[in-house]
């Protein structure tokens, strides 16, 4: 989310929207190998099209057009916690991670 917030100040949501979105849990081979047995890990989980609904909305949406800089879960805009919204950590975030990338402003340097 702290990427999508700096993202979103960074960019004219004209041009490009950019949004986080939450699936669910969602019932992969991966998921269900894990340490929760399937048969009991199946009743709280999605299957990976319901999984799908919250991203192919915020992609598609036409009502979303020009929206940006949100976090969605079950198709629904949902506030984020305040440490996820925190703009002086998103842009000391996003400086580190430009350092460690070797890139400055979309640039390899």
């Amino acid at each position: 989310m702290l990427f999508t917030g700096e993202l979103a100040r960074r960019l004219p949501a004209e041009d490009v929207t950019v949004n986080a979105v939450h699936p669910g849990t969602v019932a992969t081979k991966l998921l269900l190998r894990g340490i929760v047995p399937g048969w009991l890990a199946r009743p709280f989980t999605r299957t990976p099209e319901e999984g799908a609904s919250t991203p192919l909305y915020a992609a598609t949406a036409p009502d979303l057009e020009g929206v940006s800089g949100q976090y969605f879960d079950d198709c629904r805009p949902k506030k984020p916690s305040s440490e996820a919204q925190d703009e002086d950590v998103s842009a000391r975030l996003w400086a580190v991670s430009e350092t460690l990338t070797n890139m400055e402003h979309g640039r390899n340097t």
